[in-house]
């Protein structure tokens, strides 16, 4: 009976130094706000142990923030200048920031133990520069030009974890 329990004993501790934490996870669909994001991210982001999370959780906040830039062509016609149309390019930057909506999930056989945050979706968006469309006018030329073509150029941007009046990007990670 000593040698099988023994032997329990050891494929115990061997089990116990070969496994892996669990990780951590955020999935986040940046056009809706909704997703989770997993307690480990959030007790990475402050360094805080799991006690720690459990306690702050209720004051965790969650911010989705985007900067996409655009190349805007517009054209325009010369007086002067004969058949040609005369071209300009110039970057054009969307900025938004939205608050996501997140409440704190539970497991579901421990109602106290915080597994995560649901989110939920937005619940303010604030927006600054428009993207031109083509067809709008614009005001080049002299006179008045037409956008002929909006590409995209770069995305940036992620959601922040924000706690005490820190902001941690958690996603996409670094």
């Amino acid at each position: 009976m000593k040698k099988y329990l023994g032997l329990g004993i050891f494929l115990f501790l061997m089990l116990a130094l070969v496994a892996t934490p669990v990780l951590a996870a955020v999935t986040v669909d940046s056009g809706t706000g909704t997703g989770f994001v997993g307690k480990g991210d959030v007790q990475d982001a402050f360094g805080w142990n799991n006690a720690q999370l459990q306690s702050n959780a209720g004051g965790v906040t969650f911010t989705l923030v985007s900067a996409d830039v655009y190349d805007v062509t517009y054209e325009w016609d010369t007086v002067t200048g004969g058949p040609n149309p005369q071209t300009i390019h110039h970057t054009v930057t969307n900025e938004r920031t939205a608050s996501v909506n997140g409440a704190v999930g539970y497991d579901a056989r421990n109602k106290k133990q915080i597994t995560g945050f649901i989110l939920g979706g937005f619940s303010t968006i604030n927006e600054t520069g428009s993207i031109p469309q083509v067809g709008d006018s614009g005001p080049h030329g002299g006179g008045t030009s037409v956008v002929t073509a909006v590409t995209p150029v770069s995305s940036t941007g992620g959601l922040y974890a924000n706690y005490g009046g820190n902001s941690v990007l958690i996603w996409p990670s670094n």
